[in-house]
């Protein structure tokens, strides 16, 4: 085990991989490299300026308050008003509070802060690569493990619950044989702990249905209600729309190999 006493850990995992790329490139063989980036988690040492128990990323101090006066973005699911059709873990949620949402506030700022050292080490890492002769034969994809709710449907700060913010994140790619500038979308089933909520999912191009192991459900339309605030589970009119779904969760949950592939 290796430590780095006073350095910034995004920045030490850069430099390990732009090491590896150098010394990978001059062997003139195929390299595989999985860069695994920490930033925005919490991290330590707890800045003694930020409010007393937040849980927040530690940005480098050159990308310190760049973010001061710039709100965070809400959308209508930001503490939202009414949530009476949500399942119960969210019904117990009262609304958030101004101090609250000061906190959360800062919560985000500093994540912003943090994943500034993020973008500087991806862009650093394309130099070398550049640098190396390598970029041209060398596919790279980004992506994240999960989303982050911070606000939205009462939820103060969380990450494995069903909704849009948490379970939806951006997959970038480019290389040789991918076209440039396009955008293509699908969906996939899901099934995630919360303590002691448990449920599976399924999320198309157009609706999301969430089943939970209480036998409650979420089911929306992303379309005409993208913030997820209208629950059409157990409604009449999306009875037929709904066992659709729940089939097709069915299928996916049991499912293998190549049949796990739907359309």
């Amino acid at each position: 085990m290796r430590t780095y006493p006073g350095q910034y850990q995004s920045d030490v995992l850069e430099g390990l991989d732009q090491r590896f790329v150098r010394t990978s490139a001059q062997a003139r063989k195929p390299f595989f490299l999985w860069a695994t980036f920490v930033a925005p988690h919490i991290g330590t040492p707890h800045d003694v300026l930020a409010p007393a128990r937040t849980h927040e990323a530690v940005p480098l101090s050159i990308f310190d308050n760049p973010f001061l006066g710039i709100d965070m973005p809400r959308t209508p699911a930001f503490d939202e008003a009414d949530v009476g059709d949500k399942p119960r873990d969210i019904r117990r949620r009262p609304l958030i509070t101004p101090a609250q949402q000061q906190l959360l506030q800062t919560i985000w700022a500093r994540r912003q802060e943090a994943l500034m050292s993020v973008d500087e080490d991806v862009v650093r890492l394309f130099r070398t690569l550049r640098a190396t002769h390598t970029l041209r034969d060398t596919m790279v994809s980004c992506t994240s493990d999960n989303g982050y709710l911070i606000g939205d449907h009462r939820v103060l700060y969380g990450k494995v619950l069903p909704y849009e913010p948490s379970i939806r994140v951006p997959l970038l790619m480019r290389g040789p044989g991918i076209p440039r500038d396009q955008v293509r979308a699908g969906g996939a089933a899901a099934r995630q702990p919360a303590r002691q909520l448990e449920f599976t999912g399924v999320r198309t191009k157009e609706h999301v249905y969430v089943h939970y192991h209480d036998g409650e459900a979420d089911l929306y339309d992303l379309h005409r209600d993208p913030c997820e605030l209208h629950n059409l589970a157990g409604r009449p009119a999306d009875r037929a729309l709904e066992r659709h779904l729940a089939h097709r969760l069915d299928r996916l949950r049991h499912c293998g190999g190549p049949e796990c592939r739907t359309a």
